[in-house]
């Protein structure tokens, strides 16, 4: 019996633009926000967003407390970024510990941050200085239509 031959997968050096970009996002950064029409409720948390080792996929991470008054709820998650053979646009797969998953489109290019999912949006806008972010959440509702849903600040609180 011969023994087959197990060729190592080639790595690759070439990291695209469009994955490139991502970088300005690498750290913890804190989130606020809070609901147009619900001035009692606040967004509170954090996401941290890391290369996994050899550069081709972000990992983000968050931890995102909603609180009313005396009730509170807290979404934890996680995604994978990265950039599908063919394909000249970021997705993600998101999981989070209430059971919900989305697949999403992530770009940042020219300062415009955006993640595009099938019922949640987030259009923003990084500063100059990649220290800041604004944006707006948005959900997609039963009629199809997105609406506002929150505004949100994130602020590097480490690199």
């Amino acid at each position: 019996m011969s023994k087959a031959k197990i060729e190592k997968p080639k790595k690759s050096t070439y990291k695209p633009p469009v994955l490139k970009h991502l970088g300005a996002l690498n750290g913890k950064w804190k989130v606020k926000g809070s609901i147009k029409d619900e001035p009692d409720t606040k967004i509170k948390g954090w996401e941290s967003y890391e290369w996994m080792k050899g550069g081709f996929f972000m990992i983000v991470r968050w931890k995102i407390a909603t609180k009313k008054k005396k009730h509170k709820e807290v979404s934890r998650g996680i995604m994978i970024i990265g950039l599908e053979d063919g394909k000249k646009i970021c997705s993600g797969r998101a999981y989070d510990n209430n059971g919900n998953t989305d697949d999403y489109q992530v770009s940042l290019y020219k300062g415009a941050f955006n993640i595009k999912g099938n019922a949640y949006r987030f259009e923003g806008v990084l500063s100059k200085d990649r220290r800041k972010i604004e944006g707006l959440c948005k959900q997609r509702a039963d009629n199809g239509k997105w609406v506002y849903q929150y505004d949100k600040k994130l602020k590097k609180v480490k690199d």
